[in-house]
């Protein structure tokens, strides 16, 4: 049953004392009904239903894009200057397991070591490889020792890094353990799960016909802290020495 409300219409009218007057009354509009609320109570409630949840994937997407970013950022400046100082450095030493100093002078040493927490959960010793950068120590005397290693903690895989001091005379320091700290260029917010270290031709003695020594890095993990925001990546890249092993 419909129901009505009353409005004021607007009469004929009639005159008085020769003057026209118009006459009000009361006539019927129809309304809304209690049905035709709901209804369009409960359309709206499912656009809106809709449209929330193409909003909440539009944001959960483009977190993902900006994680995804801020992690390809800190590795590619971590992988970049590795690469660079060892672009232009010498005498690649690696250490497969237990990598916790480099003690200098080394002998040049070639590697292959894989770390994933996916095949092999309970591995807890990092790697390490060492080379002879291009920059000098203060005095001009002898190249300055740089090392690289990747150490486990909690879960994850950190990227650390340690260099002699431009003081140090002889240049035959020991890095870590007791000598010169490393320290982490990976953002504790990126889990590394699993890298891949290769180095091949470090050696003059084995490889005499090929003495540019190449270092093989992947590294693989991903970034948020909870599964549905999480990106994963896998990172490879390959260094060639200019300088031959050996000088």
């Amino acid at each position: 049953m419909q129901k009505s409300k009353l409005v004021l219409c607007e009469g004929r009218g009639w005159k008085i004392f020769g003057r026209k007057r118009s006459a009000m009354k009361f006539c019927a509009s129809q309304g809304f009904t209690l049905i035709e609320m709901i209804v369009s109570l409960a359309i709206f409630s499912v656009v809106a239903v809709v449209a929330l949840g193409a909003l909440m994937k539009i944001v959960s997407a483009n977190k993902k894009a900006q994680s995804l970013q801020s992690a390809m950022t800190n590795i590619n400046y971590a992988l970049e200057s590795m690469s660079r100082e060892m672009r232009v450095g010498s005498d690649f030493s690696c250490q497969e397991s237990g990598a916790q100093q480099a003690t200098f002078p080394f002998t040049p040493a070639e590697c292959t070591f894989v770390a994933d927490s996916s095949t092999n959960p309970n591995l807890i010793n990092g790697s390490m490889i060492a080379f002879r950068s291009s920059k000098l120590n203060g005095f001009g005397t002898c190249n300055l020792e740089y090392a690289y290693r990747f150490e486990k903690i909690a879960n994850r895989w950190d990227i650390q890094k340690a260099a002699q001091s431009i003081v140090d005379i002889t240049c035959e320091g020991t890095l870590g353990a007791g000598g010169v700290a490393f320290t982490s260029i990976i953002d504790p917010n990126v889990i590394i799960t699993g890298y891949a270290v290769v180095v091949t031709d470090s050696n003059p003695t084995t490889a005499p016909n090929n003495p540019y020594p190449r270092a093989t890095f992947r590294i693989s993990g991903y970034v948020g802290a909870r599964e549905l925001e999480r990106s994963y990546f896998n990172i490879q890249t390959t260094v060639s020495a200019r300088v031959p092993s050996g000088q």
